[in-house]
């Protein structure tokens, strides 16, 4: 999959524009957290996120997450390393920007394989 480079966008309601990291050569989603560790958080939107980013850590990767926790405490440095938390089973942010990005991808290969 081709990338174009680092990119940014605004979000609305948002006056601070988004710098998407670049993806590391050779991400897994090994430390995505498994659908053990959510326990009771494993359901709905929550596990259909964490799923998303468990099959496509490249693309999570090279997102920021639009939740601004990576200017937390956790300092995340994107939108995969919130999966890698419990993160995004309270923020509905993070969930929402999971189900873009899956659905982009599926749009995109049905684009291309029409």
């Amino acid at each position: 999959m081709a990338y174009a480079g680092r990119m940014s966008f605004a979000l609305p309601g948002h006056t601070a524009r988004l710098q998407h990291p670049e993806p590391r050569a050779g991400i897994t989603s090994e430390h995505v957290l498994s659908v053990e560790a959510l326990g009771q958080f494993n359901k709905g939107k929550v596990a259909e996120a964490y799923e998303a980013a468990r099959a496509h850590p490249e693309i999570f990767d090279g997102i920021m997450c639009a939740c601004s926790c990576g200017g937390r405490k956790a300092e995340h440095r994107s939108l995969l390393s919130c999966y890698e938390t419990m993160q995004p089973t309270g923020c509905g942010s993070c969930q929402q920007e999971a189900e873009v990005v899956a659905k982009d991808i599926r749009a995109a290969v049905d684009q291309w394989n029409s």
